[in-house]
């Protein structure tokens, strides 16, 4: 028997287990998949013209954006400020 099917199996475990992800989910406040400037870019890009080919700009922000957070680091501009300069760099 596997370690994972004797957690399985074991009532209190997945209480527990129950009770921790309650926790987290809590502690993000349920935002549990925070989108990054890549997705904010794409979202933003696709709104503006669907018809369009951004793979183009999209690598350029997407080179900008690494470049802002190895420089400043991610967690001193929120990922749409970054998003937002990336672009305004990129075009």
């Amino acid at each position: 028997m596997s370690t994972v099917d004797a957690f399985a199996e074991d009532p209190v475990c997945c209480e527990q287990v129950t009770q921790v992800e309650d926790i987290l989910c809590q502690f993000l406040e349920w935002r549990l998949a925070v989108p990054t400037p890549s997705e904010i870019l794409k979202n933003l890009l696709f709104f503006a013209n669907n018809e369009y080919d951004f793979s183009d700009v999209l690598q350029k922000c997407t080179d900008n954006v690494l470049i802002c957070s190895i420089a400043y680091g991610e967690r001193l501009f929120r990922y749409s400020s970054m998003a937002l300069a990336s672009l305004i760099v990129a075009l």
